[in-house]
C-alpha cells in the first residue's frame, strides 16, 4: 500500500501498470524460499516518493474522487475466492470503520468525506457513471477497450463527428481545419459554432485519453476515413498521422523565401469556452506583395506556444 493520495486517471491506465508496479516491489521483498505473507507500506515524510514509479502526479484539475492504492497478494486459490468475495459485497458494505478515518484524519491530516473500500472493477463503474453524467459516454468506451481488452481495435464515432480509432494504449484521430470540416458538412447553417462544438469534443477526448496514459496521434484529416471500419479506418490512420503532434499547418509546410518580408502579422482566431482555437499568418513585403498567407491550428496546449514562439522568432529575426 502506497501512503498517498491517487487521481483515478492515475490508477486506471491501460495495463494496469500501477498494479503491476506494486507486485513487482511486493516479489522484491519475499525471501529466496517463496511466498511469505506480509505487509508492505510504501510511504515517505519528505516531498520526494520513495518510488518513482509510484508518485502521485498531483495534477491540477483532479476529480473529487481520491484513492489509496492497496494490494492483496497471496496464493492463487485464496485471491481467486477473496476476488469473488469482493466483488460481490465491497461496493456495497465496504463503508470504512471509524477507527480507519480517524487515521486518516489524524496521522494524515485528511479530511475525507465519504471513506469506502472498492475493487478496481468498482472504480471503473465509478468512472463510467461520472463520465455518463457528464455526457462523455463515448469516452468511456475507449477508456473500457484499453483497460479491459487491449488487444482489440476500436472505433468510436461521436455525434459531433470525432472519430478515434483506439489499438492498446495508442489512439489516432482526424484532424480537420476549419474549411476541411465545412466541405464535409456543405449544408450547415452555422457552420462555425459546428466547427467550434467539433473542436471542444476533439480536446476534451485528447485530454481524456491523455490523462489515462493513452497516447493520442492526430491524423491528417480525409473525407475517406469518416466510412472505415476500425481495421481498415486504423490502419490508415496511422499511415497519415501529423508528423507535428503539437499543431496542423494549413498549407501544411514551413512558410520559405520570407528575406524579404516588412510586415508579419499574426491574428489569433479564439473563443470563450476554448481559447486560442487558429491563428491566420500575413507576410508581406515591403511593396505589400503577399509573401506567405497560411492558417495554423494548436492541437496540443504546447502548440500554441510553438505557433507564437516561431513568428515572435521572424518578426525579430
Amino acid at each position: 500500500m502506497p501512503g498517498a493520495l491517487y487521481d483515478l486517471t492515475e490508477l486506471l491506465q491501460p495495463g494496469l501498470p500501477f498494479i503491476e508496479t506494486l507486485l513487482e516491489l511486493y516479489r522484491g521483498s519475499l525471501p529466496q524460499t517463496g511466498f511469505v505473507p506480509q505487509i508492505v507500506a510504501i510511504g515517505s515524510e519528505t516531498e520526494q516518493f520513495p518510488v518513482q514509479a509510484l508518485a502521485p502526479l498531483r495534477r491540477p484539475g483532479s476529480g473529487p474522487l481520491l484513492a489509496i492504492p492497496l494490494l492483496f497478494v497471496g496464493q492463487a486459490s485464496a485471491i481467486d475466492k477473496l476476488q469473488e468475495q469482493l466483488e460481490s459485497v465491497l461496493l456495497e458494505k465496504g463503508q470504512a470503520q471509524l477507527e480507519t478515518e480517524n487515521c486518516l484524519r489524524q496521522d494524515w491530516g485528511l479530511q475525507p468525506v465519504n471513506l469506502s473500500y472498492v475493487t478496481v472493477n468498482d472504480l471503473c463503474a465509478l468512472l463510467k457513471i461520472q463520465l455518463e453524467n457528464a455526457e462523455l459516454g463515448k469516452l468511456w468506451q475507449l477508456l473500457e477497450s484499453a483497460l479491459y481488452r487491449p488487444n482489440e481495435r476500436t472505433r468510436v464515432e461521436l455525434d459531433t463527428g470525432n472519430i478515434f480509432f483506439l489499438e492498446g494504449n495508442q489512439a489516432y484521430s482526424p484532424y480537420y481545419t476549419f474549411d476541411e470540416w465545412q466541405a464535409l458538412h456543405p449544408n450547415l447553417s452555422d457552420p462555425t459554432a459546428g466547427y467550434s462544438e467539433w473542436t471542444k469534443q476533439q480536446r476534451t477526448y485528447f485530454a481524456g485519453l491523455g490523462a489515462h496514459g493513452i497516447e493520442v496521434h492526430p491524423v491528417a484529416g480525409t473525407p475517406s476515413l469518416a466510412g472505415l471500419c476500425e481495421n481498415k479506418g486504423l490502419d490508415k490512420a496511422k499511415r497519415q498521422a501529423l508528423s507535428n503532434p503539437g499543431l496542423l499547418r494549413e498549407p501544411d509546410h514551413d512558410p520559405d523565401n520570407l528575406e524579404d518580408a516588412s510586415i508579419i502579422l499574426l491574428t489569433e482566431h479564439a473563443l470563450n469556452e476554448l481559447g486560442p482555437v487558429a491563428y491566420t499568418a500575413l507576410v508581406q513585403a515591403a511593396d505589400g506583395t503577399v509573401l506567405h498567407l497560411g492558417n495554423e491550428y494548436p492541437l496540443q496546449p504546447s502548440g500554441i506556444a510553438m505557433i507564437r514562439d516561431y513568428w515572435g522568432a521572424k518578426r525579430s529575426a
